[in-house]
C-alpha cells in the first residue's frame, strides 16, 4: 500500500511536559491519508493514558476489518510498552521505531517522541499479518506530522 506521507499540519509546539499539548490525534491522520486506508468513522477519546483517535476499515469479510488507533501517550515512551514479542524495527522518519502485539490483540508499532512519550499505530481484528502491514504503512504516513 503506498501512501504519502502526512505534511505538517502548523500544530501547536510541544511543552516541555506534554509533548502533544493541543494535538488531536485524528489530526495527526491526513484526509488523503484516511481515504487511501479506507479508514471510516474517527472519534477521539481519553483511554487509560492516552488520547486516542479510533477508525474503523471495514473489510469484505471479518477477516478483512479492523479497529485501528492512534494513541498518544504523553508519559510513556517505547521502553514502557508491556508485550511479550517486543521487536525494535528500523527508525521511521525521524522516530525509534518498535513493533509488538497491542494489548486488546492485533498489531501495534511504537513510535518514541522525546525520552518519555509515544505514539502507538494499532490495529485490532483481522487477520493479524495483514494488520503489522496496516499499522507499519500507516505509522510511516502519519509520522511527519508527530510532534
Amino acid at each position: 500500500m503506498s501512501v504519502t506521507p502526512n505534511e505538517p499540519s502548523g500544530a501547536p509546539a510541544p511543552s516541555a511536559t506534554d509533548p502533544f499539548a493541543g494535538v488531536d490525534p485524528c489530526d495527526l491522520v491526513a484526509e488523503e491519508t484516511r481515504l487511501a486506508f479506507n479508514l471510516t468513522d474517527p472519534e477521539s477519546k481519553q483511554v487509560g493514558e492516552a488520547l486516542v483517535c479510533r477508525f474503523r476499515i471495514e473489510g469484505d469479510t471479518l477477516r478483512s476489518s479492523y479497529a485501528v488507533g492512534i494513541e498518544l501517550f504523553a508519559t510513556r515512551g517505547i521502553d514502557e510498552v508491556v508485550a511479550p514479542d517486543i521487536v525494535q524495527i528500523p527508525d521511521i522518519g525521524e522516530h525509534t521505531a518498535i513493533q509488538f502485539s497491542g494489548a486488546n490483540g492485533g498489531c501495534a508499532v511504537g513510535l518514541g517522541v522525546g525520552v518519555g512519550s509515544r505514539v502507538d499505530v494499532t490495529a485490532v481484528g483481522g487477520d493479524y499479518g495483514p494488520a503489522c502491514d496496516i499499522v507499519s504503512a500507516l505509522a510511516a504516513a502519519v509520522e511527519p506530522a508527530i510532534p
